[in-house]
């Protein structure tokens, strides 16, 4: 049974989501407590904070497939196509998840406040897909093990082989400089 990186790392961001909102709750607690509610500090403070998450589920994603997967082949693009899906599902979210805390900063309807929140949820879905990206296609992706230490049996297999077909041919020889 092949294992689904979508479900999850959809699974992964629920647990964020989770993690988001209890870290949410302090937030406006302690904004509540100094006076600072409705100001733009907590619609700052809960994008940090949606962003830290989400960031550390896409890492988690990322790293068990790459436990999983051994080279950059056609698994690895299709493992992290998949996670990538689930991050923009998780993305799509943004504002269903950070509304008490935008709301409470009024940045909700046309406001400036809202024009500046989605400048900053713009940026910071580029910054978690430059994460994704980095690690797909960049330096950091999985190094692929040498042929042979993924398939041992078979490189054993192949120079036993060739090592006797030498054997038979220096047997030849050898019958041939007799027999002359």
């Amino acid at each position: 049974m092949a294992l689904n990186y979508r479900t999850r790392a959809a699974e992964n961001f629920a647990v964020g989501r989770e993690s988001i909102a209890a870290d949410i709750r302090a937030l406006i607690a302690d904004h509540a407590s100094r006076g600072l509610l409705q100001s733009g500090a907590t619609a700052k403070n809960s994008l940090e904070i949606f962003e830290s998450h989400t960031s550390a589920a896409l890492s988690k994603s990322l790293d068990e497939a790459a436990k999983l997967i051994e080279h950059r082949g056609r698994a690895w693009k299709s493992a992290t196509g998949s996670i990538a899906e689930a991050l923009d599902e998780h993305l799509e979210q943004t504002r269903d998840v950070l509304a008490k805390p935008l709301s409470a900063a009024g940045a909700n309807g046309d406001s400036s406040a809202t024009r500046e929140v989605d400048k900053r949820i713009a940026a910071m879905d580029e910054r978690l897909r430059r994460q994704l990206d980095e690690v797909t296609e960049g330096w950091t992706a999985p190094q692929a093990k040498p042929w042979k230490e993924r398939h041992p049996n078979f490189d054993r297999l192949v120079f036993a082989l060739i090592g006797a077909l030498i054997s038979t041919g220096v047997i030849w020889l050898a019958t041939l400089i007799e027999v002359n």
